[in-house]
């Protein structure tokens, strides 16, 4: 799970749930009068308060929703490192705990939720902002609007900006809007043409250049002049 999808849908999800069917009164977590899904509110109560019994301590909100996951995947996972689809299940339950959706409305999204939509939701939410996402879109695709790229494309772009927040966070690097400049392409020259080289051609942002410090020919020009 990323940080956005924990922040602006994971948990604001779990939190209308929370507030549909408990409040807390001076430290104690308790049912309000009209929960909003009387039975499975029951259900997660009472895995919740098992939760709590085990660790000798009272009930808290946190053991309601880890109650809630685990009967949405009939597991415990942490929700870092839930998987998309595993999100998904828990985003459906928490609705059904709002009582925002009909039962059979979220079976068949659990069915049928295409990984589109998903996909989507990771590209235009990503870390480093929908500008430089965008640019990365354009210089692969020749295109910013991302909802037009096919499944395959936007899989690419997706495998692009993973690859590139894993080795910023592995240089220690902020991963964020402002961490990242995108890319320009470079240019080369040859017998009095100019060749537009696009950024997976070369060193693609200032992540990472082979030539750094260095004066090399590329086409006949000097690549560093």
């Amino acid at each position: 799970m990323t940080d956005n999808q924990r922040k602006y849908l994971y948990f604001p999800a779990w939190n209308r749930a929370f507030k549909a069917n408990w409040r807390t009164e001076r430290g104690t977590v308790v049912a309000v009068p009209q929960p909003a899904n009387v039975e499975l509110a029951a259900k997660v109560a009472d895995l919740g308060e098992a939760i709590a019994k085990r660790e000798a301590r009272a009930l808290k909100a946190d053991d309601l929703r880890h109650a809630a996951e685990m009967l949405a995947l009939h597991k415990s996972v942490s929700s870092s490192q839930m998987t998309e689809a595993e999100i998904d299940k828990c985003l459906a339950t928490f609705r059904l705990l709002a009582n925002e959706v009909h039962v059979a409305s979220v079976i068949v999204q659990q069915r049928t939720l295409p990984d589109r939509t998903r996909m989507e939701w990771a590209a235009l939410n990503h870390p480093f902002g929908r500008p430089y996402v965008e640019a990365v879109c354009n210089g692969k695709f020749g295109t910013r609007n991302i909802r037009g790229l096919s499944d395959r494309q936007l899989s690419h772009l997706l495998m692009t900006l993973k690859s590139r927040e894993q080795s910023r966070r592995r240089k220690g690097q902020t991963v964020g809007p402002t961490a990242a400049k995108a890319p320009t392409p470079a240019t080369a020259t040859k017998t009095g043409r100019t060749y537009q080289l696009q950024p997976a051609e070369v060193s693609a942002s200032k992540d990472f250049d082979p030539y750094a410090g260095e004066t090399q020919t590329v086409f006949g020009t000097r690549r560093g002049d």
